[in-house]
């Protein structure tokens, strides 16, 4: 094995860093207590079921694509209510599809129903999938680390009692992989852990009630041992070096003001509801691995549109320090005009004293003359 550069030692120290404290440790994982609360802060809250509500509300095409896409690949209960008002379970493609095509052209079912078939495919593992990822987070976009809805099981109940709680619950097993370095296969992937989530979406039957979600983290189940596996992460780790290299090279004249990305401005990623969730496993690992030219135009383009808003922000910066000196003039000009009037006063002022002073001077003479003439 040839000698590692510092750039690579960095990268593999880094990159081993995240495996074996992030994702090796398993639900011991130091990651796995902040990242339940934020999902309960900001996930599971009335507002997100809202949001989530109006979404699927928004897309009846949602509808079609469960029913006709995700049903025959993925594992699905339904329990609905028989003619007697006794719970039926149904779990096979068929009897699923029969059941809604039994409804009618126009598929007889309330809103409330309507929106939970819409939901009930992988678009609703899309908020948590989007909290799980980050630089800082269980997916780690800056390794090229993916996760991937391997598994799901849906159950939805449409049964109508006096809980009158319907809803959806999937439960699924998102397979965390990153690039393996091996260059002879574009597909490669190196498997590094299992995430088991669970999503809960109970849209409202009732205006006094409300629609209701929960997120939840189940467990953590690493695939790799260090002790075994180490030389596939150096491996991995010096693929991940030569892409980042060239990512640096391409980012290397991006000016160093930089705005910070809002976080928490758009929960629900459009990416991973209609393309990324909506894919088999193979074609995700295919697409990121054999999209790194796409990526570096992508950042070129976004190298040109910031030089452009840093121009638009200088010239922008220009004007108003150029406005700025102008009413620093204006207002000089006006404290200068303002002095010149105080002094005029003060002069007019003391003119007038003077004036007074002599008319009293003269007033005063004139009297005493007065006086010595009457004594006369």
């Amino acid at each position: 094995m040839t000698a590692m550069d510092a750039y690579e030692q960095a990268t593999l120290a880094s990159l081993l860093f995240y495996v074996e404290n992030i994702l090796l440790s398993g639900d011991k994982s130091i990651i796995l207590p902040p990242l339940r609360a934020s999902l309960d802060s900001k996930y599971n809250t009335i507002e997100c079921a809202s949001e989530l509500r109006s979404y699927y509300k928004s897309r009846p095409e949602m509808r079609s694509y469960t029913l006709e896409t995700e049903l025959p690949r993925a594992d699905y209960v339904v329990l609905v209510n028989d003619a007697e008002g006794k719970t039926q379970e149904l779990t096979t493609t068929q009897e699923i599809q029969e059941y809604f095509a039994s409804k009618g052209d126009k598929n007889d079912l309330d809103e409330t129903e309507d929106i939970i078939l819409r939901a009930s495919n992988q678009s609703l593992l899309a908020d948590i999938l989007a909290a799980l990822t980050g630089s800082d987070k269980l997916i780690r976009m800056q390794h090229f680390v993916t996760g991937v809805a391997a598994k799901c099981q849906f159950s939805i109940d449409l049964r109508m009692d006096e809980c009158n709680n319907r809803g959806v619950t999937v439960t699924s097993t998102l397979l965390v992989s990153m690039p393996s370095g091996d260059f002879e296969r574009s597909d490669a992937r190196l498997n590094l852990a299992n995430i088991h989530v669970r999503a809960q979406f109970h849209p409202s039957s009732a205006p006094e009630d409300h629609d209701q979600v929960r997120y939840e983290i189940l467990s953590l189940e690493p695939l790799l041992s260090l002790s075994s596996d180490a030389h596939l992460l150096v491996k991995a780790s010096k693929s991940l070096a030569k892409d980042l290299k060239e990512l640096e090279r391409i980012n290397a004249d991006v000016p160093e003001e930089k705005t910070q990305e809002e976080e928490d401005s758009a929960r629900r990623d459009s990416h991973f509801k209609q393309v990324v969730l909506h894919s088999d496993n193979h074609t995700i690992s295919h697409t990121i691995d054999a999209s790194k030219k796409g990526i570096c135009c992508a950042l070129k383009k976004a190298n040109m549109l910031q030089r452009a808003m840093l121009d638009a922000a200088t010239q922008t910066k220009a004007r108003y320090q150029h406005a700025k000196e102008e009413k620093v003039m204006l207002k000089q000009a006006m404290l200068d005009a303002a002095i010149e009037t105080k002094a005029r006063y003060q002069n007019v002022r003391e003119e007038t004293n003077i004036l007074t002073q002599v008319m009293f001077g003269v007033a005063i003479e004139t009297k005493a003359k007065h006086q010595h003439v009457s004594l006369w």
